[in-house]
């Protein structure tokens, strides 16, 4: 799909990828991480003011993202954006006003201007759905909860976790998840969570059978003796 900001600059050669928000995906049927190529002044528009992804920047991937225009608002049909959200959350350390903004994205873009993003290297290299598939689950599954309890413990206790979380955002790290993420089939939807807490639930009914099992064999096993 080649992406344009109402212009005629002709056909567009930089592919990035647009991640959808729900309205666009489920009442509109796009894919949530949809590849896409983007005509010239697009591409302009997000080099000069696109938000940079400091996530994407330690693990040597320079990301660009511009919000696209809000959706109408559908009645009882919750706008959920949080891949595009969650990819953006601040964690660098360096100066005082990084320190106030870690771990939490900027609620006056983020949260003001919700809707469908569109991504691009910084490079104008290449991005892949998939590969930005995989980038943001990795943000929002496995890093934000770690960001989560180490703000929580910042402000509850003298205990600052913050740059041990920091030192988790490797290449080498996102790299080994990624290959765990494509090898195992998985992709990234709104429902995670839910799907989540009832893998997460399962498991622990697992256990629990397994135990009942356990100690069953365990007395009948006294009462041979």
């Amino acid at each position: 799909m080649l992406l344009t900001r109402n212009c005629s600059c002709g056909d567009g050669h930089v592919k990035g990828v647009r991640i959808n928000c729900t309205v666009s995906h489920k009442l509109y049927d796009r894919p949530i991480f949809e590849d896409v190529v983007l005509c010239d002044c697009y591409v302009a528009l997000l080099l000069k003011d696109g938000e940079s992804s400091q996530i994407a920047r330690r693990i040597g991937t320079p990301l660009l993202a511009n919000l696209e225009s809000q959706h109408n608002r559908i009645p009882n049909h919750p706008m959920n954006w949080s891949y595009a959200y969650y990819l953006h959350i601040p964690c660098e350390l360096e100066t005082e006003e990084d320190i106030k903004k870690w771990g939490s994205p900027s609620i006056h873009y983020w949260d003001r201007y919700a809707g469908d993003a569109v991504v691009i290297r910084g490079d104008k290299e290449p991005l892949s759905a998939k590969y930005l598939e995989a980038l943001s689950a990795w943000c929002i599954q496995e890093m934000q909860p770690k960001f989560g309890v180490a703000m929580e413990e910042f402000d509850l206790t003298p205990r600052d976790d913050r740059r041990d979380v920091v030192a988790l955002l490797t290449k080498e790290n996102f790299e080994k998840y990624m290959k765990s993420f494509v090898r195992e089939g998985k992709t990234a939807d709104y429902d995670w969570r839910r799907k989540l807490e009832n893998e997460q639930y399962l498991r622990w009914c697992k256990e629990e059978e397994d135990k009942e099992k356990q100690n069953k064999e365990q007395k009948e096993e006294i009462a041979k003796h």
